[in-house]
């Protein structure tokens, strides 16, 4: 791969999955100089109660992620299954050959996090500045100084590419998006809560499919249960930020746990497991569309954004790591074909994208009335399971599921 003519090395703003996902990417293109982020606190297992944002919130990750780990570089997704992340039919009924739009993979966001980490220290070499970054100094339309909140300024070279990847508190980003009217700044809504569990012996008998059977819309509450590796699982309630009650009573434990046993399906898996750590919050994370920064000329000309710098989504549609990955693959490979205007390029592709499914994301309906009892739903009414029961001794349901899967993707 040729190496772009404009810039001479890049240094990355971040030390999350965007960060080193990018670093991995682009290395190739345009070497790594050096990383800016403050030190890495570890997250998992063994500190549980820290979890905080996307990763208190766990998911699966989608389809889109799996095409885009390949684009970028072939070997990522067999490194990546070797340590445990691997992406397969997203229902138990389904077989190995099911269409890519029904796969998924199962992990914990920190797991997920951690390999990406791990392949990243495997593969790239590069100065780590354990510093946090509070904002840039320009001149002449380029970043000359990045700021530190610890004291003296990084001065950036003018042939040196800027990559931001520090994540929705950006402050580049913020200042940036302040100036424009084009950028999307919305409320969610929504606030989550979610419970850890570590999965205990469960060869005896099959737990229900998590994301078929378990899935559930009590109207004011949405219920959802995603696996991860290990034995690991989470069940999260996706709950009207307009019901504080409501979210006051599931912030206690036993009143989360007696809610999600009405769905039999949850009950099984909650029966195999024991639940790790409390609850944890992830109060309105807001949906942002910060492309238009780099559409108008207002950023710097040494800059560049991705992941949660540049667009969010509420994460029930599970796409933020995708978009991540979708953003650092158009840059990888507008600064090996040495686009002449990159800004305007890569604007214009981040649009062509992925512009359409994040309006599907914007805040489009009322806060449901209250909470519908599970025995009481509509799809629990007698005929509904007789049919469902039928399907699956008949093995019917492949098609139904396959199409389910399918419009839950972000491909």
């Amino acid at each position: 791969m040729t190496r772009q003519s404009d810039f001479s090395d890049l240094l990355i703003l971040g030390n999350g999955y965007s960060a080193h996902l990018a670093a991995i990417a682009l290395d190739p293109v345009l070497p790594v100089r050096s990383m800016i982020a403050p030190p890495k606190r570890n997250v998992g297992a063994e500190t549980l109660d820290g979890l905080v944002g996307q990763h208190a919130h766990s998911h699966i990750f989608l389809p889109r992620l799996e095409q885009e780990l390949e684009r970028i570089d072939q070997s990522l997704l067999p490194a990546m299954a070797d340590h445990g992340c691997r992406f397969v039919p997203g229902s138990y009924r389904l077989s190995g050959d099911a269409p890519a739009g029904s796969r998924r993979m199962f992990a914990t966001r920190w797991q997920f996090d951690e390999v990406v980490e791990t392949l990243f220290r495997q593969r790239i070499q590069t100065r780590h500045v354990d510093a946090t970054v509070s904002g840039a100094k320009t001149e002449a339309d380029r970043i000359t100084a990045i700021s530190l909140t610890s004291g003296d300024p990084i001065p950036i070279c003018p042939s040196t590419l800027v990559l931001d990847a520090t994540g929705t508190k950006s402050p580049i980003m913020t200042t940036l998006a302040d100036t424009e009217s084009g950028v999307i700044n919305q409320p969610g809504n929504v606030v989550y809560i979610t419970q850890f569990f570590r999965g205990l012996d469960t060869r005896a008998r099959p737990l229900p499919d998590p994301l078929i059977e378990c899935p559930h819309d009590f109207g004011a509450i949405a219920m959802m249960l995603y696996p991860g590796a290990g034995g690991w699982f989470s069940i999260s309630l996706a709950i009207d930020a307009a019901h504080k009650a409501l979210l006051r009573e599931m912030r206690d434990r036993e009143a989360f746990m007696s809610f999600c046993r009405q769905s039999p399906h949850v009950a099984a898996w909650i029966e195999a497991a024991e639940p790790v750590g409390p609850n944890k919050i992830y109060i309105n994370p807001r949906n942002t569309w910060n492309v238009s920064v780099f559409e108008t000329g207002a950023a710097p000309a040494n800059y560049l954004a991705v992941g949660d710098a540049l667009t969010t989504m509420l994460p029930t549609l599970g796409a933020n790591c995708s978009f991540a990955a979708t953003h650092i693959r158009i840059i990888r490979d507008l600064l090996a074909d040495r686009a002449p205007h990159l800004h305007h390029a890569f604007s214009t592709a981040v649009n062509a994208e992925q512009f359409a499914f994040f309006q599907k994301a914007l805040v489009g309906k009322q806060a449901a009335d209250g909470v519908t009892p599970y025995e009481a739903s509509s799809q629990n009414r007698p005929i509904k399971r007789f049919k469902r029961r039928l399907r699956r001794l008949l093995g019917q349901d492949r098609a139904r599921i396959i199409k389910q899967l399918s419009d839950s993707s972000s491909l």
